[in-house]
């Protein structure tokens, strides 16, 4: 028997198993794709949200709709056409879902959806909700567009369906609220943040730190880029030193630590602003090139673990022990937003691609990315 025929062989049997497994793998691994039908137009301007329930994702896409998908099935629950289409996600309340509805050129609100039926509730008094709102019994703390006075912190109550009370900051709403236990944080324009309590009520209006600021009302701020999960400031030049350069900033917090991501650079603060860990993300991907995506966000943060997504890469970084840690290959997704399962098994996406939401099993995608890894080496 020839053995070098013999081995070539084996080699390329071996290798169209891998190929097979390779495929197979990969139809289990991309196992939701939404499938919608795009005009070139819609996905001319691209903007598109999504949001999720233990039953359904809500995607907000680039046909100007809101559909609610079932995770079990992948089929349309229903959908709704609000004639709009943002980054702002949709928001949960109990079973509804806060989006925004644009009527006309003039007129856009945001209105309240019943989530199991897709049928409308009622329309609010209020244009978008930015960022993440806190609800209270039937009361919603979020930042707003109000008519009548531009953008504001407010307090609006949804069984009434009116405003309680608001307060003008300008392009303050663009920030995230901090909701602590007996008052909110809020911005209003730049780095000046000041307090006022649930009722609507300004806390401090005897301060050291007066300020002459377009929100004219507010005359005592605190200064800061950020507040840690303790409530602790932290000003750009602590920034600048554990951080370095942190052009769109990206942070979260738990109950315990904060984890802020720059532009080369993940730091873990804990309590009282202490330095957990600091990790250059190129060192830490070995210089990995997954080509540029300006979107990053943090994802989640466990116990030890933080889970993020960087140039492409989702990642799941144990800061405790710096060499546990699970990096996933998503550039040919070219992600515009993520969000990921509880259970850390599924990650949804809406592609930049074609605007379309796909849900990966990130079991198979790394065994994928293992089978593509042995493929090379051969």
């Amino acid at each position: 028997m020839n053995t070098k025929k013999t081995n070539d062989w084996i080699f390329k049997l071996l290798f169209m198993f891998s190929l097979i497994s390779y495929n197979t793998t990969f139809a289990q691994t991309e196992f939701f794709h939404s499938k919608i039908l795009y005009s070139e137009k819609q996905l001319d301007k691209f903007y598109s949200s999504m949001s999720m329930d233990s039953t359904q994702i809500y995607f907000n896409a680039n046909d100007y709709k809101l559909y609610a998908f079932n995770k079990k099935t992948d089929s349309i629950n229903w959908s709704y056409y609000i004639a709009n289409k943002t980054n702002e996600t949709p928001k949960l309340y109990k079973n509804s879902i806060i989006v925004t509805h644009h009527f006309d050129e003039y007129n856009h609100k945001s209105i309240q959806i019943n989530s199991k039926t897709g049928d409308p509730i009622q329309t609010l008094k209020i244009n978008e909700i930015y960022n993440e709102p806190f609800f209270k019994n039937d009361i919603m703390y979020c930042n707003s567009i109000s008519p009548e006075i531009g953008g504001a912190v407010l307090a609006y109550d949804l069984k009434k369906n009116d405003i309680v009370w608001k307060q003008f900051v300008a392009h303050g709403v663009m920030r995230q609220v901090y909701f602590k236990k007996d008052e909110i944080m809020a911005n209003a324009e730049e780095n000046n943040w000041f307090k006022i309590g649930y009722d609507g009520v300004l806390k401090d209006t005897i301060c050291k730190n007066k300020a002459s600021i377009f929100v004219e009302n507010i005359k005592c701020v605190e200064n800061f880029e950020i507040l840690t999960a303790d409530y602790k400031i932290i000003s750009e030049p602590f920034l600048s030193k554990n951080l370095g350069k942190y052009d769109n900033l990206v942070f979260k917090s738990n109950e315990k630590v904060t984890a802020l991501l720059g532009n080369e650079n993940l730091l873990i603060l804990g309590a009282n602003k202490k330095v957990v860990h600091t990790a250059n993300l190129n060192k830490l991907l070995l210089a990995l090139d997954f080509g540029k995506n300006d979107y990053k966000t943090i994802l989640k943060i466990e116990n030890s673990t933080v889970w993020f997504f960087y140039e492409n890469l989702l990642i799941s970084f144990d800061y405790k022990n710096p060499e546990n840690r699970q990096v996933y290959d998503l550039a040919k997704w070219n992600a515009h937003q993520i969000l990921l399962e509880p259970d850390d098994s599924i990650a949804w996406l809406i592609s930049k691609n074609d605007g379309q939401l796909y849900g990966l099993n990130l079991i198979y995608l790394k065994k994928e990315q293992d089978a593509q890894k042995n493929i090379n080496k051969k």
